[in-house]
């Protein structure tokens, strides 16, 4: 399994064009094979700042994804909505399992 989180600061003059995108690029990935979650969530303390986890069967699942035509199209609008290159980090997962305290 692969785990990838990113981190996205938006225009503020352009926060609702960049969470339109980001709706139909959650969808259109959520609905590709080997594609477990896609979900943006708009920071808490600054809407500029949105984060993206991401959670991906395996490698090919992911580079797969790079190459479809909505993840094409996201990036064209996504680079009109940033003041700053995203920031990601990608896990790969042995194993995991429900959080017990």
């Amino acid at each position: 399994m692969l785990v990838v989180n990113a981190t996205f600061t938006l225009d503020p003059e352009r926060i609702d064009e960049a969470l339109r995108a980001m709706a139909i690029m959650s969808q259109c990935s959520e609905a590709e094979p080997g594609c477990t979650r896609y979900r943006f969530g708009q920071d808490l303390f600054d809407p500029t700042i949105v984060h993206l986890t991401e959670v991906w069967d395996d490698e090919a699942s992911l580079k797969a994804h790079f190459v479809t035509p909505h993840s094409s199209a996201f990036s064209s609008v996504l680079r009109e909505c940033l003041l700053a290159l995203p920031e990601a980090t990608r896990y790969d997962v042995s194993t995991s399992g429900p959080l017990t305290a």
